[in-house]
């Protein structure tokens, strides 16, 4: 019998490939998709109008010879086989389409205190407490318009509490009153075994985000993804900047980058390859990946090498670097978890779209380019409404570079996280945490508390 892929979060398994999603893969089941639609019938409009000039008794007879007349065409007609404005075809047509439109959303309202040796300097209220407020809302809209063709929109909007007036002196925060802005516009089309995606959307490729990540910069261009006789095979278009000729639609150049993946999907395993043969400037990249056992435990790891473009700025020309990512199951369980990464990254890993500390902020993975450590999660539910999360990172450089970097960078530096998370209910919770990260000029603090809605 075989055993189910490792308990630890996997982005992807063969790519992208959701063959019994009916949405996009943004769209994440814990959110409850409600809908709605209010009938109108334009014989009505016309029927009251003409009511409103007629006597009391007229309108009462009008009316009662109306629902005779519609009892008897519910009784008496037979089922079209053309279309026709009656009132059965029109209520097929409404079963037919109930539910193709999908509505959706995240309202997350926050709270931030920041403390330690690197905040106190340049402070004016001699007071490090302060907290910061912000909220950000996001709302999806997922229509599935035929069995082949699917649509999906999401616009995100973050605003920062008292930033509204210009006289706050913090232009750099988007206020409470911004804009919506489209963070995702896409196309699919799917078919038995294939998946089609256009527009902008967030994408990833290789499993661990390692070269082809996305999903904090959606891609613009097109995805494609397959599987024939067991054999993923997936690859995606981007358009990275285009430059139009001033005054016309005129393209004078692009900048493009294309990703290929193959992988053999087993019912315990998975062997896949990842190749950027062009990236930004020229860049490319390729990786191998593995997730399968070790034993009863899951282990997943990616070996990827990375070489700049040589048209580059000279400082960033070399002759490619290497990095590597594991992640182990020690711990594997649904109410009790412990899971361990290694990571190795020499100096001049730094591919424009991954999930690394020099692409990502706050999301991504702990290591860096000219970083090797370890990072310890552990998650345990304690009860159907409370959830622990602690993570522990340490992390040090591979070479000291003197014009780089300063001496405390010479030293290993140990971060850790704890998080509280309070459920009232699958679509509501309440999320309190406390960070403590290791500068070289110090070590600084982060007290966070949020309330996360998804409707």
């Amino acid at each position: 019998m075989s055993r189910p892929f490792p308990s630890f979060p996997l982005p992807l398994l063969a790519g992208n490939l959701y063959s019994s999603a009916n949405s996009f893969p943004t769209i994440r089941d814990n959110y409850t998709l409600n809908h709605s639609l209010d009938g109108f019938d334009p014989i009505d409009t016309v029927v009251f109008a003409e009511m409103e000039v007629l006597t009391m008794s007229q309108q009462r007879f009008f009316a009662m010879l109306r629902w005779i007349l519609c009892f008897a065409l519910l009784l008496l007609h037979a089922p079209a086989t053309y279309s026709s404005p009656t009132l059965s075809t029109r209520l097929s047509h409404l079963e037919a389409n109930w539910g193709h439109l999908r509505l959706g959303g995240e309202f997350i309202l926050r709270g931030d205190i920041y403390h330690g040796e690197p905040f106190k300097t340049g402070l004016t209220n001699g007071n490090d407490l302060l907290p910061g407020m912000r909220q950000d809302l996001k709302v999806f809209i997922d229509a599935q318009v035929s069995p082949e063709f699917g649509a999906q929109i999401i616009m995100n909007q973050q605003g920062f509490w008292g930033v509204s007036s210009p006289s706050d002196g913090n232009m750099d925060k988007p206020p409470i009153i911004a804009p919506f802005f489209l963070e995702e516009a896409a196309i699919r089309f799917r078919k038995p075994q294939f998946l089609g995606d256009f527009g902008r959307f967030r994408f990833n490729l290789d499993p661990m985000g390692l070269i082809t990540d996305h999903t904090s910069y959606p891609l613009e261009g097109i995805a494609l993804q397959t599987s024939i006789q067991g054999v993923y095979l997936g690859g995606y278009y981007s358009r990275l900047s285009s430059h139009y000729q001033p005054g016309n639609l005129y393209v004078q150049n692009v900048d493009d980058e294309v990703a290929l993946r193959i992988a053999l999907p087993r019912p315990t395993y998975l062997l896949g390859m990842t190749w950027i043969p062009t990236g930004l400037v020229n860049d490319t990249a390729w990786s191998l990946d593995y997730t399968g056992w070790i034993g009863q435990r899951g282990l997943q790891m990616t070996l990827a090498h990375y070489k700049p473009s040589p048209d580059n700025y000279p400082e960033y020309v070399h002759e490619g670097a290497w990095g590597f990512l594991a992640n182990f199951d020690l711990i594997p369980g649904e109410q009790r978890s412990l899971s361990m990464k290694l990571g190795y990254f020499e100096l001049g890993f730094t591919p424009t779209f991954s999930r690394l500390s020099h692409a990502v902020i706050g999301e991504g993975e702990p290591f860096g380019p000219n970083q090797k450590g370890a990072s310890l999660l552990y998650r345990q539910i304690l009860s159907p409404s409370w959830e622990l999360s602690s993570q522990v990172d340490i992390t040090s450089p591979l070479k000291y570079i003197p014009d780089l970097m300063t001496e405390g960078g010479r030293k290993t530096m140990t971060d850790w996280q704890v998080t509280m998370i309070r459920r009232f209910s699958p679509n509501a919770f309440l999320e309190l945490s406390y960070k403590s990260d290791e500068t070289a000029i110090g070590r600084y603090g982060l007290i966070s508390a949020s309330m996360n809605l998804r409707f």
